[in-house]
């Protein structure tokens, strides 16, 4: 497999927490908030960007892209971790999904003990967490994933990450889906 098909295959593989991430930004914007607007140590846990609505159309959202990349690579991409079954595809589409938005939702909790404000950037805390949630999720479950994936994958997902957080971050930004564009 040359560099471009990994790469391919890598972002293939990660889009499902890429879309959980994303989705909370379109939807989640309204409803109850996750954290009751309850504190912690005088701060709030987690503010009000982290809303049920936005969590779980990102779950839904990352697991429909989960499942449709486990059929179509199935019967169209056999290459694409062809050690999977479409079952455990669609689990790992999941374990993504809520590892995404569990990472996310750390990312919030930690910048909020930091002092840092809801829509204020905070270098790693806004783009790894959730990518970092989601790997542990997904490997917890097949750790081999980790021997495809191999060390410059990783490597190469945390900097697709980064760049592709904030290229989508400004694209919502200029949409007027954020107020900020970070």
């Amino acid at each position: 497999m040359n560099e471009l098909e990994t790469a391919l295959n890598l972002l293939i593989f990660i889009f499902p927490a890429y879309a959980a991430n994303a989705a909370p930004v379109i939807f989640g914007n309204r409803g109850p908030v996750m954290d009751f607007k309850k504190k912690l140590w005088g701060k709030r846990v987690l503010g009000d960007g982290k809303t049920f609505i936005g969590f779980f159309a990102g779950l839904a959202c990352g697991i429909v892209s989960g499942v449709a990349i486990s059929f179509l690579s199935t019967e169209y991409y056999p290459v694409f971790l062809p050690f999977l079954n479409t079952k455990e595809k669609i689990v790992v589409g999941l374990l993504l999904s809520l590892g995404a938005l569990t990472g996310d939702l750390a990312g919030s909790f930690i910048k909020r003990r930091l002092g840092i404000e809801r829509g204020q950037p905070s270098f790693l805390m806004d783009q790894l967490p959730f990518l970092f949630m989601a790997l542990f999720f997904t490997l917890f479950y097949k750790p081999h994933i980790g021997q495809w994936i191999g060390f410059w994958g990783f490597v190469f997902l945390v900097a697709a990450t980064f760049i592709l957080h904030k290229a989508t971050n400004v694209i919502a930004y200029r949409l007027r889906l954020k107020k900020v564009p970070w």
